[in-house]
C-alpha cells in the first residue's frame, strides 16, 4: 500500500497584496500564510496540464514566506512531494 500525504492549498479573495494563501501538509502541519501575485490572473491556459501545474506551483512558491515555510515540509516526504 502506498502512503500519501495530503496537501491543502487555500486561496482567499484578493487583497491589496494579492491573493492570501495558506498551505497545510497532512492533518497537522499548517504553514504561515503568504500571497499569490494578483498578476497571475486572468489565467491563460497553455493546454498542457503538467505545464500549468508547474506554472501555478512556481507562482505559489514565488512568495518568500510560502517558499521558506515549504522547504522544511519537503523533508517530511521528499519522494512523494518532489516534482
Amino acid at each position: 500500500m502506498t502512503d500519501y500525504t495530503d496537501l491543502e492549498i487555500h486561496l482567499c479573495p484578493r487583497e491589496a497584496a494579492g491573493y492570501p494563501v495558506t498551505l497545510r501538509l497532512g492533518a497537522e502541519q499548517k504553514f504561515p500564510p503568504g500571497y499569490l501575485a494578483a498578476e497571475l490572473l486572468p489565467w491563460v491556459s497553455t493546454g498542457a496540464p503538467a505545464t500549468a501545474g508547474k506554472r501555478l506551483w512556481a507562482a505559489l512558491l514565488a512568495d518568500p514566506v510560502l517558499r521558506d515555510a515549504w522547504d522544511p515540509g519537503m523533508a517530511v516526504r521528499p519522494s512523494r512531494l518532489a516534482g
